[in-house]
């Protein structure tokens, strides 16, 4: 993306090949997320469908992209590469949002 990002949502993943197109509708549905958004799917070696699932999801969704780590810690280390950092004004991680979080306290991605 060559326009300046005003959210980054940053989706580390492992194996959450069922998890994933349920948080796929659920980002879907919120209302104002801002059109200048970025949505990375981080892969931390998943060995499910989960890759295929994202790597789609990329495809049909500019704003959104997917990578593949070694390590998890690879993406908070200061010498992750800048293809890797989320570009946005203010960023917010999760880690297993769909298991977690009930879909009401997704909405806190809008404030």
């Amino acid at each position: 993306m060559s326009a300046k990002i005003s959210l980054s949502i940053v989706v580390p993943f492992l194996n959450e090949e069922l998890a994933l197109p349920i948080l796929r509708r659920r980002l879907e549905g919120l209302a104002g997320l801002p059109e200048d958004r970025e949505i990375v799917l981080v892969s931390d070696g998943s060995t499910d469908a989960g890759v295929a699932f994202v790597e789609r999801w990329a495809a049909e969704d500019p704003g959104s992209s997917s990578s593949s780590l070694r390590a998890t810690s690879a993406i908070s280390r200061p010498s992750a590469p800048a293809s890797m950092r989320p570009a946005g004004n203010a960023s917010r991680s999760w880690t297993r949002t769909c298991r977690i979080l009930p879909k009401s306290s997704c909405a806190c991605m809008k404030n």
